[in-house]
Parts: structure tokens; sequence; C-alpha cells
């Protein structure tokens, strides 16, 4: 342990920091709760659009299986190499305890009119089904984003919380107990070193 100063004031000091650090342990606990709640809460919801997602998607991918082996690969080739949609994204900036996160969206989409005619059923439903989805992985996207940078500040807030608490509250503690010992050992010292004193005084005035 380091050296200590050892007076009254030393652990007048110390007994306040160490009731400050408590606090700050217990809120930086409060806050590492409130982000797992949000995590959780967040992750399901994220599962369950992936799910929904992922099912939409294979579908799409089905479409495009049966387009491809039913008709000739120049013709998929032509239709597909056409650029069809035009959007912008728009972002919103979001704090979570803060921790500070962007939700990302489809704005001014526009997609290009297929011509039927020449475009085969199922590759012509596969497209608008993908024009409907594609919003959607943006969204989840952002919805991924935010659950890592949770996931980051949850780690750096309980590395926070257990150094607190493995180690600063300890140690502290451990001067506290140290100084007040050392102290009252002092006290006690000078009190039998009075008593010596004047019992000493007495014996020569008598």
């Amino acid at each position: 342990m380091e050296e200590v100063k050892t007076t009254r004031q030393e652990l007048l000091r110390l007994k306040k920091y160490l009731a400050q650090v408590k606090n700050a342990k217990k809120l930086l606990e409060e806050k590492r709760d409130t982000l797992v709640e949000e995590f959780l809460k967040l992750k399901r919801e994220f599962v369950k659009k992936k799910e929904e997602l992922f099912e939409k998607t294979r579908e799409v991918i089905s479409l495009v299986e049966f387009s491809v082996k039913y008709n000739p690969i120049s013709k998929i080739d032509f239709i597909s190499s056409k650029p069809r949609a035009n959007f912008e994204l728009e972002s919103t900036t979001f704090f979570t305890m803060g921790v500070k996160s962007k939700m990302f969206k489809i704005k001014n989409f526009h997609f290009e009119e297929i011509d039927k005619e020449i475009c085969p059923k199922s590759l012509f439903n596969a497209i608008l089904k993908f024009k409907e989805i594609f919003p959607q992985f943006i969204e989840l996207a952002s919805l991924e984003n935010t659950l890592n940078k949770l996931a980051n500040a949850i780690k750096k807030t309980r590395r926070r919380v257990n150094y607190l608490k493995e180690i600063v509250i300890p140690n502290l503690e451990q001067k506290v107990k140290y100084l007040t010992q050392r102290l009252s050992d002092q006290e006690r010292e000078s009190f039998v070193f009075n008593l010596k004193f004047k019992s000493k005084i007495l014996t020569r005035t008598l």
C-alpha cells in the first residue's frame, strides 16, 4: 500500500472520496443495466425483422433462379444491366444513455417501370418484391449498427464498474481502515503519555 498521510484531515478526505466513488459505481451500474435492457429490446426487434426479411429475400431468389433456368441468359443480362432505381438516404441521429447512433431510411425512392413484354413474369415479380423489401435492408442495417454500438458501450461500462469494484474501492477501504487504526493508536499513545506525564508532575509536586 502506498504511503498515506497520517492526519485526521486525510482520513476525512479519503472517506469523502470513497463515498463519491461508491456513488459513481452505483450510477455506472444503473447505466449498464439500462443499456442492457435497451440492447435486449432492440435485439428482439432486430431478430424478428431479420427473419421476416430473409424469408422475403428467399422468395426473390427463388423467382430469379426460376427465371434464369427457363429463359435465355442473354435476355436476363439485358434486363438486369439497366439501372432502374434512384434513391436518397435520410439519416436521423439519436442518443441512448449517451450512445450516439444513426437511423437510415430510404427517401425519394424512384423505380423505373419495366416492360412486361420483354421481361419474364418470374423476373418481373422478383423485381417488384425486391423493390418492396429493399428499404427494409437499410433499416435492418441501421438496427445492427445501433446494436453494435450499444454492445461496445455495455463492455466499456462493465469494465469501469469492475475497475471501481475490484481495484479502486478495495484500495480506498484499505487506506481508510489503516488510517483509522493508525490514528486510534496515536491517540491512545498520546493519552498514555499524558497520563504518565501528569503522574510525574504530581509526584514531583508532592
